[in-house]
Parts: C-alpha cells; structure tokens; sequence
C-alpha cells in the first residue's frame, strides 16, 4: 500500500489526533483509536498476505498506532519517507 494521506472516509477512516499534552493523554494516543486495521490484519493471517506500508510525508500526520497492527501482525514492513518531493 502507498500512501501520502491517512483516509478521513470510508473503511478504516483515521481522524487527526489532538496533540497529547499530559501522560494520560500521551498513553491514550499510544492505543489504536480504531480496531478496524487489527481485524483486517487477523484476516490477512488467516489468507497468508503480508502487508507492507510505503507513507510518505504528505500534508497530514499519520496515525501510526492505529495502522501498525495491519505491518506488525502480518510480518510485513513499514517504510517512511520523511522528505519525499513527487516533484522531484
């Protein structure tokens, strides 16, 4: 999968975050806000797919926490480019 934006419609939709600004919050954030990724990894394990995720620095954050379960649960790999330019 490719991406430069988190989705805000559809399966999966990922909201922004507010920034945390106490422990509490931080941990909260460390959790997924969604458990839709988790079930579709569950899925990919019982068909035999890894996924791997290409993100590359778009206008938005990504909301890591909620994504990584679908690459860690199914072996796959999480590749960042921070100074992408699709200009270049």
């Amino acid at each position: 999968m490719f991406s430069s934006q988190s989705s805000p419609l559809g399966f999966g939709k990922i909201g922004v975050r507010p920034q945390p600004q106490n422990p509490t919050e931080l941990m909260a954030a460390l959790k997924p806000a969604s458990p839709e990724y988790a079930k579709l990894s569950k899925w990919c394990i019982e068909h035999r797919t890894a996924v791997d995720l290409f993100l590359f620095k778009g206008g938005t954050q990504f909301d890591l926490a909620t994504i990584s379960p679908l690459v860690t649960r199914t072996g796959g790999h999480l590749v960042y480019f921070p100074n992408y330019n699709q200009y270049k």
